[in-house]
């Protein structure tokens, strides 16, 4: 068996973590969030096992050239990729799926890992995890996306003097991969769900919701990738259309 994955995030680097433990067939992507089989160099899809599992990186003609090839292709994913009409959603992450082609049984921290991927801080409170324990699952996850210190900090701040409009607080940043101000918002208030809008740049680059399930579904069509769980979900888009996004959650620029 070949396991091609990123290690974009908490998740995918702990699926290389247990991988490499196991003495699998590693193919380890270098890609950002947003990764592709197709956009991977073609060395790195050289001398697979017949069994070849793909973590994250959607691509439906590699996929088929694959099969083509004789190869039996395992997907995991549990996402929703609007942009190209592709639906992998499903309720387990790719952790677990990984973790059950392998008969492999995660350990609690594995198991936080794979919960705050699919439910986030909401999921971790309601199977027990502490305080103590979620922010360093957080923080683990956030180091492995490569987020700068320094950013969180500035994140922290910025929250201070957002505007909220119609429940929506709006943080604009001159940086990307922001998301984790959304940790502040639950923490400070974990039974609620707020919603938070980013937009990122001057003209905006990038814009990336979170919160309410009822408004990530608004936004959808417009959306690149979106995912979450029943309580709390998430959207963006690398190409954001700022005056339609407003319009679709009813809030005045």
């Amino acid at each position: 068996m070949t396991v091609i994955s990123p290690q974009n995030d908490g998740e995918s680097r702990t699926i290389v973590d247990i991988c490499k433990r196991l003495n699998m067939d590693l193919r380890i992507s270098t890609q950002p969030w947003g990764a592709t089989l197709d956009q991977e160099p073609p060395e790195h899809l050289q001398n697979l096992k017949r069994v070849v599992v793909v973590v994250e990186m959607p691509s439906l003609t590699l996929e088929s050239k694959l099969r083509d090839q004789g190869h039996q292709v395992e997907i995991v994913d549990h996402h929703y990729y609007p942009k190209i009409g592709l639906d992998r959603r499903q309720p387990l992450s790719s952790l677990e799926q990984v973790a059950n082609l392998l008969d492999y049984n995660l350990t609690r921290w594995e198991m936080g890992i794979a919960i705050n991927d699919r439910n986030y801080i909401f999921g971790l409170l309601d199977a027990g995890y502490s305080f103590d324990e979620i922010l360093e699952i957080r923080k683990f996850d956030l180091e492995a996306q490569g987020v700068p210190p320094e950013n969180i900090v500035k994140v922290r701040e910025a929250l201070k003097t957002a505007p909220v409009k119609k429940g929506i607080t709006i943080l604009r940043l001159d940086f990307p991969s922001a998301g984790y101000a959304q940790d502040f918002l639950v923490l400070e208030t974990p039974d609620q769900v707020r919603d938070l809008l980013i937009l990122t740049g001057n003209p905006v680059r990038k814009a990336q919701f979170y919160g309410d399930p009822v408004k990530i579904q608004k936004l959808a069509e417009i959306g690149e990738w979106m995912g979450g769980g029943d309580k709390s979900k998430f959207w963006g888009t690398n190409h954001p259309d700022v005056q339609e996004i407003f319009r679709r959650l009813n809030i005045e620029d």
